[in-house]
């Protein structure tokens, strides 16, 4: 039973956030770390800003074109409007997803 747990898909998204989270915290200590406090840091994040947003762009781009080969692989499966429509939330949910985290960054810096 707990096997089974262990193996679900949520407790594998979890622990996937949860290490996402620690590589996050982890780069951040280091760099306040080598940088010396967090005033520094935060000015180092803000003047290579744009090297940040060109990685972000790479990223989008990559990850929508894995989308684009799984999204046909998946049509060819399934051929259920229901099936197809769920698909289309879910895009449409990634795509507002990335807009919003995008936007709060946008307002933040600004």
């Amino acid at each position: 039973m707990l096997k089974r747990l262990l193996r679900s898909r949520t407790v594998r998204a979890l622990r996937w956030v949860l290490l996402l989270l620690l590589v996050a915290t982890a780069f951040n200590v280091l760099g306040i770390h080598l940088l010396g406090d967090t005033l520094s840091w935060s000015r180092w994040l803000d003047n290579h800003r744009a090297y940040f947003l060109a990685w972000r762009l790479f990223l989008y781009g990559a990850i929508a074109y894995a989308w684009r080969r799984m999204r046909s692989r998946m049509a060819q499966g399934e051929q259920s409007p229901e099936a197809l429509m769920r698909l289309r939330r879910a895009e449409i949910g990634a795509v507002l997803a990335i807009l919003a985290l995008e936007g709060a960054t946008a307002l933040s810096s600004a």
